[in-house]
């Protein structure tokens, strides 16, 4: 999935993430841990652009790096 942001654009982001129902997810080295249903926020920043950061999150082909990554592969 592609944004419609230039690629050129900088700057911070914000992730809104809704969880339909409760989930346990294992989180790294933090381990088990269980979210209630619900809404998070996420909060970036994309200095090397947020096309590119944006795009990143979007996807369902890679590598684990944060721990938000485990919450939006599930």
């Amino acid at each position: 999935m592609k944004t419609a942001i230039d690629s050129r654009v900088r700057g911070n982001y914000i992730l809104l993430i809704e969880i339909p129902r409760e989930v346990s997810i294992e989180v790294g080295a933090l381990g088990l841990l269980k979210f209630p249903q619900g809404y998070y926020a996420y909060c970036g920043s994309a200095m090397g652009g947020l096309r590119g950061r944006i795009d990143r999150h979007l996807g369902s082909k890679k590598k684990i790096r944060w721990h938000v990554d485990y919450l939006l592969k599930n």
